[in-house]
This record gives C-alpha cells, structure tokens and sequence, in this order.
C-alpha cells in the first residue's frame, strides 16, 4: 500500500514539473529570451538613442532593483575588457534573434519591454521581471501605449476597450474579443491567434 502511494506521488511531481515547464515555454515564447537563473554572455548588439548600432556580447543584469534602471555590459569581443552602458542611453538591445526596447518611462521600474505588437496607433509591450517568477513560470504585464515612453498598465478593466484598437488590423480577432470569447486572463492565446490566424483552443480541443 505505502508503495502505492509513493508511486503515486513521484507520478504527480513529475506530471505537475512538466506543466510548469510548458507553462514556461509558451509565455516566454510570444516575448523576449527570457533567462531568470542568472545572465550570461550573449551575442548581440545595442542601439544607441542617436541610433547606432553597437555590435558585440551583451551582458544584462534581469535582477536590477526596483528602483534602479542600472546598466549593461558589453564587449566587442570575448576577452576585451567590459564597459558598462547606463541604461538611460540605450534604445533597444538584440540578443540573437529576440529584440527588447528599453523604456525610460518613469513609471517603468524595470526598463526592458518586449514589442509584442506595433501595427496599428496603439503598441502592445509584454514585461517579464525575475521577481515575478513563480513556479507555473512569469507573471507577464501588459503595457500599451502610441510608443515605449508613453505607456498605460493593461489590466482586466481596461482590456475590452483597448485590445481592439491594438488588434485594429484583424477584424476576426477584434469580434472574438467584443464578444468576451477572449480575455484578460487569455492573453497568451489571443495573441497567438492573432499573429497565426489559428485558435489555440480549438486546437487543444481537436487533440483530446
């Protein structure tokens, strides 16, 4: 009996470790390469608020404190010599393939946001703090504003009204939003379908 229910128990860490890690996945996936176990040396580049790109390793410090807008390190080459680059006189960062735009929004206490649409009058940006880790994975925040600096918290309340403005090009998506088939809470997959044209949840449904 009592190794019955120890079987049953390491099947259910296991079950629930798997579902944080895709829970993991399919948030970071809409944003940013995000990396919340520590930074490390990443190829890329910088732009400069005059626009010039400056191309080498980039290193970012995603556990800054709440109240500092801090730094970047970089490096043109591996074994050079770091610099630090205040945050306040940088625009957007690549590393590989990902894009992050840096806010000097002072309303902001983390600089880093993700673009997630820009289409249309109004942005979409997506926040993902090491603080707001847990274990199901990030906590992501929306912004939206006309650009980066001028931005307004995205939240349950606001959400009908400003997501069909962001959403303004798709009129499929902007009815599925007015007719509450999306929601706040269905962020994710809102932004999914409106990037791929496919309904997520009519997918998993299909697979069960």
């Amino acid at each position: 009996m009592y190794k019955y229910l120890f079987s049953f128990f390491i099947l259910t860490l296991f079950t629930s470790v798997a579902f944080a890690q895709t829970r993991v996945t399919a948030s970071v996936g809409i944003g940013y390469h995000y990396s919340p176990a520590g930074s490390s040396w990443t190829k890329g580049s910088y732009f400069d608020l005059q626009g010039i790109q400056h191309t080498g390793f980039v290193l970012i410090d995603y556990t800054m404190g709440e109240k500092s807008k801090g730094s970047i390190d970089f490096k043109v080459e591996r074994h050079d010599k770091k610099i630090s680059i205040p945050v306040d006189s940088v625009d957007r960062i690549i590393l590989d393939t990902d894009t992050m735009v840096v806010s000097h929004s002072e309303m902001l206490s983390f600089p880093f946001l993700t673009e997630v649409i820009h289409k249309n009058s109004l942005k979409l940006y997506n926040m993902q703090e090491a603080k707001s880790y847990t274990a199901l994975g990030a906590k992501d925040t929306w912004y939206y504003g006309p650009d980066k600096e001028h931005l307004t918290l995205l939240d349950k309340k606001n959400f009908i009204t400003v997501m069909p403005q962001i959403m303004a090009d798709n009129e499929g998506v902007v009815k599925n939003i007015l007719n509450k088939q999306y929601r706040y809470s269905d962020m994710v997959d809102l932004i999914s379908y409106y990037q791929t044209g496919r309904e997520p949840w009519r997918d998993r449904d299909n697979e069960q």
